[in-house]
């Protein structure tokens, strides 16, 4: 469109927006709403550990510039995710309401991931 400044509308960071389930023993399942950081990866690690993991977060030391959001998929339970520099990876782990690391709690759960310039 003439006239029109496109630099206004962009976005200080790339994003990965997804709704995330995993069941059993399997590694997650996503399903990619949105991408611009590039193959992302999910994989199960032990009960309740799970790890999105990107070639965009190699080297990024900078935990200040990712911004992580997830939401628990309407579940029960204890849900964190966390940007750990040192491994260059999104850690999420799902507890249930006792402490145990569990499976099975992530249901449609959504995941945001921004990694800002």
């Amino acid at each position: 469109m003439a006239g029109v400044n496109n630099s206004f509308f962009a976005r200080p960071y790339k994003v990965y927006t997804a709704i995330v389930s995993q069941s059993g023993t399997n590694n997650p399942t996503v399903a990619v709403l949105e991408n611009t950081l590039g193959t992302v990866t999910a994989t199960r690690n032990n009960a309740g550990v799970y790890y999105l993991s990107s070639p965009t977060f190699n080297g990024l030391s900078d935990s200040n510039k990712v911004y992580v959001s997830l939401s628990n998929g309407g579940l029960v339970g204890v849900f964190i995710a966390q940007y750990i520099p040192p491994q260059s990876l999104v850690r999420i782990n799902t507890f249930d309401l006792s402490g145990t690391p569990t499976d099975v709690l992530l249901n449609n759960a959504s995941v945001e991931i921004r990694v800002y310039n």
